[in-house]
């Protein structure tokens, strides 16, 4: 999924600074991340 921005909000950027997640670093993960596992919970069709 390639995206010309990503809009990050207060939550998301309070845990990427906990975690120690730079803004490069989680566009990565979003751009050329894989599923692991699907959850159950899942509302996706």
């Amino acid at each position: 999924m390639q995206c010309q921005s990503y809009a990050f909000s207060s939550h998301a950027i309070k845990r990427m600074f906990e975690r120690g997640l730079s803004r490069d670093e989680v566009v990565t993960a979003i751009e050329q991340g894989q599923v692991i596992k699907e959850s159950s919970r899942s509302t996706l069709s």
